[in-house]
């Protein structure tokens, strides 16, 4: 399985226990149900070259609808998604990853972006983007 695939399928994994939306991975076209999270794999770069170890890009989106149009509480619902979110990748140890998957190994996050909010109509999507060293398989 390829870095993109296993890093967005663990990191999906992971944020699944965590968070009660459907949480989806990549960048496809599929229509996603709000509200949602979407983990995708932004970039890599093997580091030291010749190894294996890698160190991936990561972006994390959470996605609700709200405003006039939406169902009452979706604010306080999407902040709650977010607080988890940024609880488990920025304040969690966010290594704890390594207990529960067998196919990649996180040696450490080397960099985080924060959070980044954006609004298209009455679509509120907030990102966290990070960096992590990491390598497949099972340390």
């Amino acid at each position: 399985m390829s870095y993109r695939s296993q890093a967005e399928q663990t990191i999906k994994d992971y944020l699944e226990a965590l968070v009660s939306v459907p949480v989806y991975t990549g960048t496809s076209d599929q229509v996603k149900e709000m509200p949602c999270v979407v983990v995708a794999f932004t970039g890599g770069t093997e580091n030291p070259p010749r190894t294996g170890n890698m160190d991936l890009s990561v972006e994390i989106s959470i996605s609700s609808e709200v405003g006039d149009e939406a169902q009452p509480g979706a604010m306080a619902t999407h902040n709650e998604i977010v607080d988890a979110i940024e609880e488990a990748i920025i304040y969690a140890d966010l290594m704890a990853i390594n207990q529960t998957s067998t196919d990649l190994h996180i040696f450490g996050i080397t960099e985080i972006s924060g959070i980044e909010r954006d609004t298209d109509g009455s679509i509120l999507t907030e990102r966290i983007s990070f960096s992590m060293a990491a390598a497949l398989g099972d340390f």
